[in-house]
């Protein structure tokens, strides 16, 4: 015997609510010969398209709801209202688009804490529609339970006049006096009024024992304690076989025949389930460009016109010509003509108002096309960048190219898309927060009852990152902290409670945020096929999709991410009116860049300022674009663990030689001293051996995903191809071997080629324009201040004979600025706790300031108060006006000008401030470092 499942909620749509997770609710109901499943989260529809996916990868039936909040008048915003729960689920497409709208009206129109909707939408957008009447929660249920049986009766006739026979009455388990209650009434209603009813257990995890960690997890999200009765007041909310939920409605009917009752309930649910035929569209929708012209005519033009201009410049014209025409062939082919037209008009948008971009980024720097349209810098005939392992004609999936974007003017391109492709075609897509090692290790501790300072200390134990062998890993597992980390694994032995709960809680979600890179743009109105966030602009839309199930409904989506390293290139270049042109003849054969390049003065460098970089570039020394792209892809935690990168400086060295295997392997590798260190030389030794190119490129998927079963289905194929080829077996099983060990690694070419560009850029401003670079590295820096990074920019600056004049009321601005050739001035943004409002305040007054009483009188002391002034004393601030020591003028101000007592501690958030201590040591609370001074610092 079977049932199906019509009431239940996974963690990512129901944040906070819920810890089932969509890949083990179905496969469990599969275990249980399940064939129809539904998925009812909370106000959201953000998991729909991973739900249905992951049913019909299973042969499950999908079934596509939400537990609506239900009112009065969705319009009204009353703080005293009523919020209910409805099951809705979509019974056919048209249902399903209906489900949408109703979403989207809520969403967006009827949010008031809760996205909701009322009875007037349900009359317009009711139509392929099954409406259930929710848990206790559901306002149906609520009348019964405030003894208004005749409102009760009332709602049923109504919601039945509405749906006819897609209104069902819901019973669920639950040995509590409440859903007995209700479970009696609306049976008793049900026969009344003539309409059928079905069993749910509305369900909030997956297995029995879990109710507890369930508990907890809700608990903590609203905020309550462990004294609190449990949230759920059952534990029972978990996917059942059929016998376990049978018995579970059964003994929680107070009714003579409840075995006949759960019986029909049972049925019912599968009767529903039959009427239910939903398909998310499958359909690929390319957005258009401009829908006045032929997208792929004026994709050639522009791309014939380019290679014509270049043509005088090209070793081998036909060789472009060549791969042009291939390149478009596949384009055209795969209908992506507008999609390169697009990228291309947003590129133009950023050249044409001078927001920096970078040089590209991603496999899609190894194609020609990006490259004549002026997406990318990089030549990829001349780098050798492959085309295939950006597209093909026989792979599926959109093309991504990802754009490295100036942070500052990041919204003028959102902006400018939007305008472009119209408000109901574009939205931001979400991005979920999840419950990380830290936050689950003081929620373990304040669930278990023990003290505040104790669930602090043991959470502040946890690092944000580890590393291993050099590899670099944000927010590590508990488990692997414990791993790893001597003095966390003797606190979980010492505290194993707290731990072991820990561990249970954290990764769930916590919360849902706007993604702050992505936008898609979609061929269709995207209130008509995505699920939509309330925004705080009406005029711009989220979608609660993340990126991957968007492209799913054939949105493109547009990375637009934040490089921080252009905003210092930029300021640089705009500073000094020196612009990087990598066009111009020689410009990577500057022999002083690369000399940095290959030192240890590589702080502020792009991609090569780590402690991890410092150590290996001098012994790598590249001195061309392709050995910094080996560079970039040789020092990166999986490679260093590997110890490919130490083979590779063996080899450069002379200490030991490479391993040429046999010709067909020599010939991809030779630039690579015989070491596989890129995902395209894998693709190009397997074809030179006989592999087809998709072929070659699934191997290769199959291997960077570590798949074993997709990996051994090529083996085969793998070795009769060179075996064909005359490659010896032994050869064969030590390529075959380093591929397998590549996947560790392998890096993409073209993705750090065009980052080698940007490495180099970063280098010939630092060699070219070293203050002014050092001046806007200090300013990016401070922006997210780290005490070591400032340092040795510092140091740096120390090494570069730059010095540094002290903050002053009257000549600092917000940021650093350089005052003279070799002295930068001190910003605002340095001094700890001290707000930009404040700042403001002080720019406002009429400058110059003649004393520290003169300050006070025109400054107003809301914004800039008795803290902001003792923080601007004891930096020196007012040096240059009143030719006192800190410590003085703060004695002064305090007693004669503020009539306090001077004290020897200042308390300034959590620091304590000496104001009689050692200048160095003040200086280092004040900005993190001591500046290394000169002229008029203190």
């Amino acid at each position: 015997m079977s049932y199906a499942i019509l009431h239940a909620h996974d963690t990512y749509g129901s944040i906070g609510d819920s810890i089932l997770y969509i890949k083990d609710y179905v496969q469990k109901a599969k275990t249980l010969g399940i064939k129809s499943l539904a998925i009812t989260n909370h106000g959201s529809l953000s998991t729909m398209v991973e739900f249905y996916d992951a049913c019909k990868s299973n042969g499950i039936n999908p079934i596509i709801g939400c537990e609506f909040y239900y009112v009065a008048d969705h319009l009204v915003k009353d703080k005293t209202e009523k919020r209910n729960h409805l099951i809705l689920l979509a019974k056919d497409n048209n249902g399903l688009k209906n489900l949408i709208k109703l979403h989207n009206i809520a969403a967006e129109e009827g949010f008031y804490y809760r996205p909701r909707i009322d009875f007037s939408l349900l009359e317009k957008y009711h139509d392929g529609i099954i409406c259930l009447t929710a848990c206790i929660a559901g306002h149906i249920p609520q009348a019964i339970l405030h003894e208004d049986l005749a409102t009760a009766k009332n709602e049923i006739i109504k919601f039945k006049s509405l749906f006819g026979s897609d209104f069902y009455i819901e019973l669920q388990p639950g040995n509590f006096k409440e859903q007995i209650t209700v479970n009696r009434e609306l049976y008793k209603l049900s026969t009344l009024c003539d309409v059928s009813y079905v069993v749910t257990n509305d369900i909030h995890y997956l297995n029995k024992d879990e109710w507890m960690i369930h508990d907890y997890h809700v608990k903590d999200s609203r905020k309550q304690s462990l004294e609190d009765a449990l949230v759920y007041p059952d534990k029972i909310y978990y996917v059942m076989s059929y016998e376990e939920l049978k018995e579970a409605l059964i003994s929680s009917l107070d009714i003579s025949n409840a075995n006949e009752i759960a019986q029909v309930a049972l049925d019912n649910t599968v009767k529903i389930a039959d009427t239910v035929s939903v398909s998310l569209p499958e359909d690929e929708l390319m957005p258009c460009s401009d829908p006045t012209i032929n997208e792929a005519k004026e994709l050639t033009k522009l791309c014939y016109q380019k290679l014509y201009e270049l043509e005088n410049r090209l070793i081998d014209p036909a060789a472009y010509e060549s791969r042009l025409e291939h390149e478009l062939d596949t384009i055209h082919a795969l209908g992506f003509d507008g999609y390169f037209l697009i990228i291309k008009d947003i590129i133009d948008f950023c050249d044409q108002n001078h927001i920096a971009r970078g040089p590209g980024r991603g496999s899609a720097v190894g194609s020609l096309v990006s490259y004549l349209l002026n997406i990318s810098k990089v030549d990829p005939i001349k780098y050798g960048l492959l085309f295939e392992r950006f597209l093909s004609k026989d792979r599926k999936g959109w093309p991504d190219i990802d754009l490295d974007i100036i942070p500052e003017k990041r919204d003028q391109v959102y902006a400018h898309i939007i305008k472009r492709y119209g408000t109901s075609h574009c939205c931001f897509v979400s991005t979920f927060n999840k419950r990380k090692a830290r936050a689950a290790i003081k929620t373990a501790a304040r669930i278990l009852k023990h003290p505040v300072e104790l669930g602090n200390r043991l959470s502040k134990s946890i690092p944000y990152v580890i590393y291993e062998d050099d590899e670099k890993q944000v927010d590590p597992s508990i488990q692997e902290v414990i791993e790893k980390n001597q003095d966390v694994a003797s606190f979980s032995k010492q505290y194993p409670d707290i731990f072991n709960l820990a561990i249970q809680l954290q990764g769930y979600p916590s919360s849902m945020g706007i993604h702050p890179a992505g936008i898609v743009i979609s061929p269709i109105d995207i209130t008509d096929r995505y699920p939509l966030l309330r925004t705080k602009d009406k005029e711009l839309h989220a979608t609660s999709l993340d990126l991957k199930n968007v492209e799913r409904l054939s949105g493109v989506k547009i990375d637009l991410l934040s490089l921080a390293s252009l905003t210092i290139i930029s300021a640089v270049e705009e500073n000094t009116k020196d612009f990087i042109n990598y066009e111009k003849p020689d410009f990577f054969k500057d022999e002083n860049v690369w000399k940095l390049i290959g030192s240890v003065n590589t702080t502020g460098l792009f991609q090569i300022s780590s402690p991890t970089y410092k150590m290996r570039m001098p012994q790598l020394k590249p001195k061309s674009i392709p050995e910094l792209a080996a560079c970039l892809a040789l020092v990166r935690g999986p490679c260093i663990s590997s110890g490919a990168d130490k083979k590779y400086i063996r080899i450069l060295q002379g200490k030991i030689e490479p391993d040429f295997i046999c010709k067909e392997y020599w010939k991809h590798t030779q630039d690579t001293n015989g070491i596989i260190i890129y995902q395209e030389q894998v693709l190009k030794i397997c074809q030179e051996i006989g592999i087809s190119k998709e072929d070659s490129y699934y191997l290769l998927k199959a291997c960077s995903k570590k798949k074993a079963d997709k990996i051994k289905d090529y083996e085969t194929l793998f070795f009769t191809c060179a075996a064909k080829k005359g490659i010896s077996t032994e050869d064969c099983q030590k390529i075959w071997a380093e591929i397998l060990n590549s996947a560790k690694y392998a890096f993409n070419v073209s993705h750090a080629t065009a980052y080698a560009f940007l490495c180099y850029a970063s280098a010939w401003l630092k060699v070219h324009h070293p203050h002014e670079y050092m001046c806007e590295l200090l300013n990016k820096i401070y922006l997210k201040p780290d005490t070591v990074m400032i340092k040795n920019v510092v140091n740096e600056c120390h090494n570069l004979n730059l010095s540094f004049l002290s903050l002053d009321v009257n000549k600092s601005e917000w940021e650093f600025k350089l005052e003279s050739t070799n002295a930068i001035r001190i910003g605002f943004t340095a001094l700890k706790s001290f707000g930009h409002k404040a700042f403001e305040a002080l720019q406002d007054a009429d400058k110059p300031f003649a004393s520290l009483r003169d300050f006070i009188s025109r400054v107003p002391g809301r914004q800039c108060n008795k803290k902001c002034i003792s923080l601007l004393i004891l930096s020196n601030a007012f040096y240059g006006i009143e030719k006192k020591k800190s410590n003085v003028l703060l004695k002064d101000y305090l007693s004669d000008i503020r009539k306090d007592t001077y004290e020897s501690e200042i308390k300034i958030g959590k620091e304590t401030i000496y104001p009689d201590s050692d200048p160095v040591l003040l200086q280092e609370q004040l900005f993190g470092v001591c500046f290394p001074g000169k002229g008029d610092v203190a």
